[in-house]
C-alpha cells in the first residue's frame, strides 16, 4: 500500500510540475500574443498613415497637372519645333493659345511604337478646358499640323498621372467590353 501511495504521490508531483510548466508556457504565449497585437495595431496605424500620404501625393500630382493638355499621335521629327507645331495647331483650330503656353515638351510613352505625347502647359485651367473642348471637336489630323506628316488622327486629353492613365486605359477597355457609349476624364478624375 505504501508503494502505491508513494507512486501516487510521485505521479501527483510530476503532474503538478507539468501543470506548472504549462501555466508558465501559457503565460509566456499570452504575453507574446499581447506584444504581437500591439505591434499589429502599430503597423495598421502606420499603414493607414502611409495610405493617407500616398493619397495626398496622388492628389498633388493630379493638381500639378491641372493646367496641362496632352497631345497624342503627333509624329516626331528631327529638330522639331514644338512651338511652331502649336502655332500650326492654333491656326487649324482657330483658337489663340500659343501666347498662354508656359511649358511644352514630349514625355515618354507606354507604347513604344507610337510617337511620344506632347505635354502643353497653359496659364490656367480654364484656358486648358476651353482649348481642350475646341481641340476635341475639331477632329484634327497630323497632316493639318504639318503637310509632311501622315494622315493620322490627333488625340487631345487631360494630362493624367501614370497611375490614372493606366486606370483610364482599363476603364476604356471595360467600357468597350460592356458596350457602353462613353468613358471620360474630368479634372483628372475618371
Amino acid at each position: 500500500m505504501t508503494t502505491k501511495f508513494d507512486e501516487l504521490t510521485f505521479s501527483i508531483k510530476q503532474n503538478s510540475s507539468i501543470i506548472h510548466d504549462l501555466k508558465s508556457t501559457i503565460a509566456d504565449l499570452q504575453n507574446s500574443n499581447l506584444a504581437l497585437q500591439s505591434k499589429q495595431s502599430q503597423l495598421e496605424n502606420k499603414n493607414i498613415n502611409a495610405n493617407k500620404q500616398i493619397q495626398e501625393i496622388i492628389e498633388l500630382k493630379r493638381y500639378s497637372r491641372r493646367n496641362n493638355l496632352e497631345i497624342s499621335n503627333l509624329p516626331e521629327s528631327e529638330k522639331e519645333d514644338l512651338i511652331q507645331a502649336m502655332k500650326n495647331l492654333q491656326e487649324a483650330v482657330g483658337v489663340s493659345f500659343v501666347d498662354k503656353i508656359t511649358a511644352l515638351h514630349r514625355v515618354p510613352s507606354f507604347n513604344k511604337g507610337k510617337p511620344k505625347p506632347i505635354i502643353c502647359q497653359v496659364a490656367s485651367k480654364s484656358v486648358r478646358d476651353n482649348l481642350l473642348k475646341k481641340l476635341r471637336n475639331s477632329k484634327l489630323t497630323a497632316t493639318q499640323i504639318n503637310s509632311r506628316f501622315p494622315e493620322m488622327p490627333l488625340y487631345f486629353n487631360e494630362h493624367l498621372t501614370p497611375e490614372l492613365k493606366q486606370l483610364f486605359f482599363h476603364a476604356r477597355k471595360y467600357n468597350i467590353d460592356q458596350q457602353f457609349r462613353f468613358c471620360w476624364t474630368r479634372d483628372g478624375e475618371i
